[in-house]
């Protein structure tokens, strides 16, 4: 899955804490930008924490300009941390009035890959004039079900030496 973020970005609030009316002659505008390093625009100390460990890795941010976060499916590294600002501006009558950057902080999951193996992980048969054949085509990669596998078989005897090994692939 791709990561999706819907916000809304409203004009500035009145004294007394109110939101003003959204009329014709107000609007707003937001734009998303990815952040790198500690020099950016965090807009709090617990979105900063993250700076040393942020990806360098760039995300495709497909519409920058909308109030919506939205990154396409198998893009963003496993394991990586991802920072994005929002930053929202306010404008009456077309004079800019304020703006307000807010940090959004995304951690992609690791997910392993599913190692589904025919018959159990282990069997323990005698091997004498046998033909074996080892079947893992029900194995995925829970983040890329697209992905082609590679596995590595080995045969071991009764000792733990190994007497023969292969690598293929699985489509």
């Amino acid at each position: 899955k791709g990561v999706s973020k819907t916000t809304r970005v409203l004009p500035p609030a009145c004294e007394g804490g109110e939101t003003s009316i959204l009329s014709a002659d107000w609007t707003v505008g937001s734009s998303w930008q990815q952040i790198f390093n500690s020099s950016a625009n965090f807009s709090s100390d617990s979105a900063a924490a993250f700076a040393p460990i942020l990806s360098q890795h760039v995300a495709e941010i497909l519409n920058p300009n909308s109030v919506s976060l939205e990154i396409p499916p198998d893009t963003l590294v496993m394991g990586e941390v991802y920072g994005f600002n929002l930053q929202a501006r306010s404008y009456k009558s077309g004079d800019f009035i304020g703006e307000k950057t807010v940090t959004f902080i995304v951690q992609v999951e690791v997910k392993p890959v599913v190692a589904v193996l025919s018959g159990g992980s282990v069997t323990v048969i005698s091997a004498d004039g046998y033909t074996f054949d080892f079947d893992a085509s029900g194995s995925h990669d829970p983040a890329d079900e697209t992905a082609q596998l590679s596995y590595t078989w080995s045969l071991h005897d009764q000792y733990m030496n190994q007497l023969q090994s292969s690598q293929e692939e699985v489509s």
